[in-house]
């Protein structure tokens, strides 16, 4: 499913060297653009991490290519996987990438294979699509098509909550979540997005549910009562990303049992003189 993912090098500089070298062959010779397209459609991993770009607005340079981290790899082909075939139940961590991945993966689909048709739902309509916000999903998946080179980026027609990509005929359409959300409507998967913020969410899961054979249920847990803790009790097919994944926000990983200390992670060594171990536990890293 990764036939070419291993040819992309990880380290920072190594990596944008790589970008600059295919997005050179592509744009002198129509022959290996014609390649590259092909390479990203059979394996999403290499088109992530050699054309796509990233945004963090608390880093320098803001916009910054997205190199994957293992935890990331394996949601992005658990999406994918999902994509089409069943619902999927992502519970994260805040800060993970979690959002700009449940995106990704259909901005992939989207651009690469024919007829393919996406719902993107928050709770209100400018969390979906408002000009100029970079919290917004369509933002998002704007800023990817943005910073693609001109040789790799499909045609599209861009309209307010709608995308539409004049190559292949594929869609991705927003909406917030009324209880009417995707009613009577067909799609290929449907993001429901931080959807334990949903007020009226056991609505939208009725509207649904005949929709499509994907929803993405995406989001930080907010406690029960709610539609996403009822999803969660059952039997979906679930996606984890917890911060203890993340490879530094888990260094010194640690817990406690029966009151010692468990060190999970010494690779960095990175526990600092004098720190205040917590023994209740629970995960924890000085990070934490």
């Amino acid at each position: 499913m990764t036939p070419y993912y291993h040819l992309v090098p990880k380290d920072f500089a190594a990596n944008l060297k790589f970008r600059r070298e295919m997005i050179r062959m592509g744009a002198s010779d129509v022959k290996a653009a014609q390649e590259l397209w092909i390479m990203c459609k059979r394996d999403p991993l290499f088109y992530v991490n050699t054309f796509v770009f990233t945004y963090d607005p608390r880093k320098v340079p803001s916009a910054l290519p997205f190199i994957t981290y293992d935890y990331q790899d394996d949601a992005i082909l658990q999406i994918n996987q999902a994509i089409g075939n069943y619902d999927l139940f992502i519970e994260k961590s805040r800060d993970m990438g979690a959002s700009w991945l449940c995106l990704l993966v259909p901005q992939y689909r989207f651009q690469f294979f024919d007829l393919q048709s996406f719902l993107m739902v928050s709770r209100v309509e400018n969390l979906v699509d408002k000009t100029e916000d970079p919290d917004s999903l369509f933002w998002k998946i704007d800023f990817i098509h943005k910073n693609q080179p001109a040789w790799l980026r499909p045609s599209i027609n861009r309209n307010k909550l709608h995308i539409y990509n004049q190559d292949n005929g594929s869609t991705i359409d927003g909406a917030s979540t009324t209880g009417d959300v995707g009613r009577g409507g067909r799609r290929t998967a449907v993001l429901l997005d931080e959807f334990a913020s949903v007020d009226d969410g056991h609505a939208v899961l009725a509207a649904t549910r005949d929709t499509t054979p994907c929803r993405l249920f995406n989001s930080t847990p907010k406690g029960v009562g709610n539609a996403f803790y009822d999803m969660r009790m059952t039997d979906i097919q679930k996606l984890r990303m917890h911060w203890s994944q993340h490879p530094i926000k888990s260094k010194g990983l640690y817990t406690t049992e029966n009151g010692a200390i468990v060190v999970l992670d010494d690779r960095h060594n990175t526990i600092p003189g004098g720190y205040e171990f917590i023994a209740d536990g629970k995960l924890r890293s000085p990070w934490y």
